[in-house]
């Protein structure tokens, strides 16, 4: 008898015999959920069933049969067990994230239903849901933003809720695509849901989650999606445009101009607000902000950014002109400020006897001096008191810029003698820059040597339209003064014979406010 191997089964047919074993459980586990459905749904106190709703909430990390009836079942009886339905809206956000998307659309579907019996799960429900906006997948896409608006439908606040809690806290697509939802389906809701306390929660919710967008872009966006609203064609929306721009700024706290984006987004959300300033919430946080905190940050700008902070002094400009009333403690801050900035700006020598200027930045000495002689025209008994108070010092600074002035004005003047009028157009830069030397000189003879503040508007000289004294004598007796009031033109660069000027000066777009004041700026890189 010889000896031989002992046989075993073929591998196939262990594996074929595992495998029905496994359909056999599986079989006898879906059997056992339609049991289970049978007895909640015949029983008249379905409470007493806990223990085999468990069994549905525990189906959820089944087989893919088991998940698709455990998200059916779960949702057709969780308001009888309020005590399981923290558990039960887990297991259906746990389907939420399944490999299937089908089983996953499945579920977005029944948090919907689950949200229409249990209305105070929206807020978690909302929140998970914008979270998936970030799917890549099309179809469960479209069922997430059928499903938010649903959910907005059941209960808004709770649903603007969840989604603005994405927006403060998510990854950077779930904001931007939190905020194209509401900017695309907002609207769309019809007149018997955008009433004013919905509207009221959206502008609520926009103000608790400003300070978490990333980007002018996000900001826009969502300012669009308010000025769509109705309340903000009142003084009540009004207020909190402005209290918005305020919260996103942080205004008690210094700015921190680390990089050119920050200076951006200051200005970018400045210009915003204008159209929204009113009696019951002007300018003053801003501009006291402005003059405090931002300003003196000029001292240790890098001067590559120097048009950009040109452009935030011209903004501070524009904020005075809608500030209702300093307070006189208010005033003293921005004035102390300013001047301390002014100051940094001076120069400690005069102008040499060969003839070279020191180098100022006169665009932002003109800004600067406009500003403070406007605090004290507003605030003549702080005039008298700061008058006494300068130090010798600084008027000697004073002194030696007015020296610097002089000479800058008859360099520019002399050029102008070797033009003909017919080219005067050609060199509105030169004329701006005239125009910037007399408003310093006449600002700093009145206030720190006259002692006085005449009564009578500066007119800046990007702003302004008529020729510099000193030139009015150039133009032909013939020639038309109204084919010169084109306002604030954009000028070509001037390089200076020496000293500085900003060549910021004169290209600003700065049109006319309207008695709404409606204003618009270009955007920031055309500062």
């Amino acid at each position: 008898m010889t000896g031989g191997r002992k046989r075993t089964s073929s591998p196939v047919k262990g594996k074929a015999a595992s495998t029905s074993k496994e359909l056999s459980v599986c079989r006898e586990q879906v059997e056992n959920l339609y049991k289970i459905y049978e007895d909640l749904n015949s029983a008249v106190k379905k409470e007493r069933l806990e223990s085999q709703y468990q069994e549905l909430i525990a189906a959820a990390g089944g087989s893919e049969k088991q998940k698709r009836l455990a998200s059916q079942f779960i949702t057709r009886f969780v308001d009888s067990f309020p005590k399981l339905e923290m558990a039960a809206i887990g297991a259906l956000f746990d389907l939420c994230e399944d490999d299937d998307v089908s089983i996953r659309k499945q579920a977005e579907r029944d948090l919907v239903t689950v949200c229409k019996k249990i209305p105070h799960l929206v807020v978690n429900v909302a929140d998970t849901l914008a979270q998936i906006l970030q799917t890549e997948n099309m179809g469960e896409l479209s069922v997430v933003y059928s499903s938010l608006i649903s959910l907005l439908h059941i209960d808004a606040d709770r649903a603007l809720m969840g989604i603005f809690a994405q927006i403060r806290t998510g990854e950077q697509l779930v904001k931007e695509r939190c905020l194209k939802f509401l900017e695309t389906k907002i609207a769309a809701l019809g007149p018997e849901m955008l009433t004013l306390e919905f509207e009221r929660r959206l502008f609520s919710e926009a103000l608790q989650s400003v300070k978490a967008l990333g980007g002018n872009n996000e900001f826009l966006v969502l300012m669009g999606i308010l000025k769509s609203t109705k309340l903000s064609k009142i003084d009540e929306g009004r207020m909190y445009f402005v209290r918005i721009v305020e919260a996103l700024l942080d205004i008690k706290k210094d700015f921190l101009a680390v990089e050119e984006s920050k200076i951006a987004q200051l200005l970018t959300c400045s210009d915003f607000v204008f159209p929204y300033f009113h009696e019951l919430a002007n300018s003053a946080p801003l501009f006291i902000y402005y003059c405090t905190r931002v300003i003196p940050k000029l001292t240790s700008f890098d001067v590559k950014f120097e048009n950009a902070y040109f452009s935030v002094l011209r903004m501070t400009i524009d904020l005075m002109r809608y500030v209702d009333k300093l307070e006189d403690d208010q005033a003293k801050l921005c004035l102390e400020s300013l001047l301390q900035v002014t100051n940094f700006f001076l120069v400690e020598s005069p102008v040499s006897e060969d003839g070279i200027i020191p180098d100022y930045q006169f665009s932002y000495l003109e800004s600067l001096f406009y500003l403070i002689h406007r605090l004290f025209a507003d605030h003549t008994h702080l005039f008298e008191e700061y008058a006494q108070g300068l130090e010798n010092e600084f008027r000697s600074k004073v002194a030696y810029l007015l020296r610097a002035v002089v000479a800058y004005k008859m360099k520019i003047v002399a050029d102008f003698k070797q033009i003909e009028w017919k080219d005067m157009k050609k060199e509105e830069t030169k004329i701006t820059c005239l125009r910037a030397l007399v408003n310093i000189s006449d600002v700093a003879k009145n206030v720190f040597f006259r002692r006085r503040i005449t009564e009578s508007q500066i007119r800046l000289s990007w702003q302004a339209t008529s020729l510099p004294s000193t030139l009015e004598k150039k133009r032909p007796q013939q020639c038309s003064h109204s084919s010169d009031r084109e306002s604030e033109k954009k000028l070509k660069i001037y390089q200076p014979p020496s000293g500085k000027f900003s060549d910021r000066a004169g290209n600003y777009d700065s049109l006319k406010r309207t008695n709404r004041m409606t204003f618009r700026r270009n955007k920031f890189n055309r500062y």
